[in-house]
């Protein structure tokens, strides 16, 4: 039985266009759709009968899971599932667009997420009401097809609906990255080079407090310090080397310089604040990061009601639950004696970051 074909126009596609492919997801069959890369084949992620159908049609080996398309790179965000903040990296940069995110331990259980920036498989999916899951409509180790022309005819006769879009786009897959224990490992390379996924793969601390002018700006300038104490590179050198540190506020005022006695008892650890720049936190750098620390529980309580899906809970500096004290209009004696307790407190996160360089550099290949 030939499938039923729709003609559209991926640059004005609309969900009337889509209705007929849709109503066939939504039934549990299988729709071939183009993306921005290759033509996919796809079906809603509880039918079992075109799950079976697209690894048959496809002599695929079922050990190779679907990845789950999504209409908008914000239905990733979900307190149900945390994602690590190497994927909230990747997605904040490259979604919508050719990049399949797994999420998950290697062996363990993983997902494979997808945001095209062809609107098609995300309006199957809304318009569905379902998940709907995917993979390339090529035959196992056969070359991915850029045009409706090159879908092999296995595949084409395997669906219930075939929608022809014209050209797919680059022809070439999706890259594919895993973002999970601290890293990012490429999969598959594909639309998007190694190196541009790659440069995500970084460790982040985010300090939090209220103005960020005295106590987070400092705790920024010292682990730095710290840091570049361990790994024997100076303070400067650490962005290269994939390690960033930063602070914000809950309730900060744009582009102040920090405080004049913070620049002072700073600088006698050997941290430079004169080009600090005050701001506030955001959502997506709270989700970026790989450690979210804050000077007061409050602060901590503040970023978790803001971002409840933040995979790195946020967590005070002090492990005791004592608050940092806010110095801002005491003496620079008050200033030494907050920058010294903090600098106490930094020597478990100095070391956390020296161990992701370590790890990292070993997993580099010789």
């Amino acid at each position: 039985m030939q499938p039923a074909e729709l003609k559209i126009d991926c640059s004005a596609v609309s969900g009337d266009d889509l209705a007929p492919a849709a109503e066939a997801v939504a039934r549990g069959g299988v729709v071939v759709f183009p993306t921005e890369t290759v033509y996919g084949i796809g079906c809603a992620a509880g039918s079992a009968e075109g799950i079976d159908r697209i690894y048959a049609a496809k002599k695929r080996d079922r050990s190779k899971p679907f990845a789950t398309y999504l209409a908008r790179p914000a239905d990733i965000f979900s307190p149900m599932h945390r994602l690590p903040p190497q994927a909230a990296r990747l997605v904040h940069a490259f979604w919508p667009g050719p990049l399949t995110v797994v999420t998950g331990a290697a062996g363990g259980d993983s997902e494979g997420f997808r945001c095209s920036s062809n609107r098609v498989p995300g309006l199957l999916s809304s318009l569905a009401g379902t998940r709907f899951v995917g993979t390339s409509a090529n035959l196992s180790g056969g070359p991915e097809p850029a045009s409706s022309r090159q879908v092999p005819d296995e595949i084409r006769a395997c669906c219930d609906v075939f929608i022809d879009g014209g050209p797919a786009g680059s022809g070439k897959a999706s890259t594919v990255a895993r973002a999970s224990g601290g890293s990012i490992t490429i999969l598959r390379e594909g639309a998007i080079s190694a190196g541009a996924v790659e440069y995500f793969d970084y460790f982040m601390v985010l300090f939090v407090c209220t103005g960020n002018t005295c106590r987070s700006p400092m705790a920024e300038g010292l682990l730095k310090v710290r840091i570049a104490a361990k790994l024997n590179l100076p303070p400067s050198a650490l962005a290269d080397a994939g390690i960033i540190v930063r602070s914000a506020g809950t309730h900060a005022f744009e582009g102040g310089p920090a405080s004049d006695y913070a620049v002072i008892a700073a600088e006698e650890y050997g941290a430079d604040l004169s080009m600090h720049s005050s701001r506030g936190v955001s959502r997506r750098e709270t989700l970026e990061a790989d450690m979210v620390v804050a000077m007061t529980d409050s602060h901590a309580r503040h970023v978790k009601a803001m971002t409840p899906e933040c995979a790195m809970e946020p967590m005070p500096l002090d492990p005791r639950g004592e608050g940092i004290q806010d110095p801002i209009g005491g003496d620079l004696a008050l200033y030494r004696r907050i920058a010294a307790r903090i600098d106490g407190l930094l020597n478990p996160i100095a070391s956390a970051a020296a161990r992701w360089f370590q790890e990292k550099q070993a997993r580099r290949p010789l």
